[in-house]
């Protein structure tokens, strides 16, 4: 099932490798319900080629996430039956263009350094 959220990026995480077979994903978490009192959560991935994504976003962005809905059922040894959801993005398409960047340190100007 294809969905789109809006949310706000709060945390971007670098791509890692998964499984025997290396495959490659990363995370992106953000806020969604931003004009709720109760904001949630969600974790999005990205897969194989599509990891690169992240790299254009940045903490703080409110975009629209283009994601598919995926979920499958495991049975554990016990007979138990679990399913386990994953949010996996395509495509982003930010909403501003203007992003506050996050402070990096060092770089600090006290009254003194003032040019006038």
């Amino acid at each position: 099932m294809n969905v789109v959220l809006k949310g706000k990026i709060v945390r971007i995480e670098p791509t890692m490798s998964v499984g025997s077979n290396g495959f490659q994903k990363r995370e992106v978490h953000i806020e969604i319900g931003l004009d709720e009192q109760y904001s949630q959560f969600r974790k999005i991935e990205f897969h194989k080629d599509n990891t690169g994504i992240p790299d254009t976003l940045r903490i703080g962005q409110v975009c629209e996430f283009h994601i598919n809905l995926n979920g499958r059922e495991w049975e554990d040894k016990e007979g138990r039956k679990v399913v386990f959801n994953t949010d996996v993005c395509w495509k982003v398409k930010a909403e501003s263009a203007t992003v506050t960047p996050e402070p990096t340190g060092g770089e600090s100007v006290g009254d003194g350094d003032l040019p006038f």
